[in-house]
């Protein structure tokens, strides 16, 4: 297969060749890799933040709980939080779109 080379398009309709990058652009990438992956994990934390700590929340905000029914609320709590998080993200995405970019 001589003669053919590797080439991906960008958003924005540009055409690059495969090792034709120079310092600035793979360094840009290296920094978007990065914070990426910074964001998924931080992400993910929050994800199950919630979990270790919705049993003690959940007696210490209903009255009378103690640790052997708090588990239903725990589960309740998570899943209330769950759905803020989908609901919300809509909202959150149409505002970022707005006023997150210039």
């Amino acid at each position: 297969m001589t003669g053919l080379s590797e080439r991906s398009l960008l958003l924005n309709d540009k055409i690059i060749e495969r090792g034709s990058d120079d310092g600035d652009e793979k360094r840009k990438r290296l920094v978007t890799t990065v914070a990426l992956a910074a964001s998924m994990v931080v992400q993910s934390f929050l994800l199950v933040g919630v979990f270790p700590y919705a049993g003690f929340m959940a007696m210490h905000l209903v009255p009378g709980l103690n640790e052997e029914n708090a588990g239903r609320y725990a589960g309740l709590i998570a899943s209330s939080f769950m759905v803020g998080r989908t609901v919300s993200s809509f909202g959150w995405g149409r505002a970022s779109d707005r006023y997150g970019r210039v």
